[in-house]
């Protein structure tokens, strides 16, 4: 019906439709995108440096303060008067796992591990090293 129409047989640009030749290609080795001459050697060098300046940024912010809560307490009707300012409680990544997991919370603790503590270096050393 095609040929009868005038159509030609080809596949578009940007299709997913593959021939042998297309997949003799992939079979090809190609170098990383760190040794591959078609990236420019600034993004050569650059790139490494901002991979391994995230992962430096993900274990400051796993042993920062997340979050703070401060309080301010004036007792009002006591002979004297008392006031209190400070901050009642603080989050950090490991005290929370830890407190999940001696408050029987142990799901919450594997994932606030995995997926908060694992997973972000894994990213970042995988696109390290693809």
């Amino acid at each position: 019906a095609r040929a009868l129409l005038g159509a030609r047989n080809e596949t578009p640009v940007g299709s997913c439709a593959s021939t042998a030749s297309d997949l003799s290609s992939v079979t090809q080795i190609e170098p990383a995108l760190a040794f591959s001459p078609k990236v420019p050697c600034v993004i050569r060098v650059t790139y490494p440096l901002f991979a391994v300046a995230c992962f430096w940024l993900f274990v400051w912010a796993d042993l920062s303060v997340a979050a703070r809560v401060n309080a301010d307490l004036e007792v009002a009707g006591s002979p004297h008067t008392w006031e209190w300012s400070g901050t009642m409680s603080s989050l950090t990544l490991l005290p929370a796992a830890k407190d999940a997991w001696d408050g029987d919370a142990k799901a919450t603790a594997i994932l606030l591990g995995l997926l908060n503590g694992l997973w972000p270096f894994c990213q970042t050393l995988v696109l390290l090293i693809v």
